[in-house]
């Protein structure tokens, strides 16, 4: 019998690991890379995580 040792990663770490990937890449390319302030790093942070506003011309903000 072979067994196999290799590491299995769930598909639900997967699905949010591409989740977050991309929304880095389109928080960066919609222009929400500024980090002057905690207000612009949490707005970074929204954009990450809801990517698909800003993808679609939406826009995210949070102000403190």
């Amino acid at each position: 019998m072979v067994t196999s040792t290799g590491v299995r990663i769930p598909l639900a770490s997967l699905i949010l690991l591409l989740w977050l990937i991309i929304g880095v890449i389109v928080a960066f390319n919609e222009g929400y890379d500024r980090f002057d302030t905690w207000s612009q790093f949490a707005t970074f942070l929204l954009a990450v995580v809801l990517w698909p506003i800003p993808a679609t011309g939406g826009a995210v903000g949070i102000r403190f």
